[in-house]
């Protein structure tokens, strides 16, 4: 369903943990106004993340967490 994780670490005790991220992004209107090109761009999004520890082949414990992003080049950022 999620795919491969992005990240497999193993607590102290040997228990698995899987992280997940997804980021969705959309480019600012400010980026398509004619000359600001010079300033710099930017883009604003949400980015989600999972991590799941496995004992064994049951899921242990599960965090899920959400956050806005903003990034930019340039003056903009």
């Amino acid at each position: 369903m999620f795919g491969d994780p992005l990240n497999v670490n193993y607590t102290d005790s040997g228990k698995e943990i899987w992280k997940y991220e997804m980021v969705h992004s959309s480019v600012d209107g400010i980026n398509f106004v004619p000359g600001m090109a010079y300033f710099g761009s930017r883009n604003h999004g949400i980015s989600k993340q999972l991590a799941i520890i496995f004992d064994g082949n049951k899921v242990l414990h599960h965090t899920m967490a959400s956050s806005k992003t903003v990034t930019g080049t340039g003056v903009l950022n």
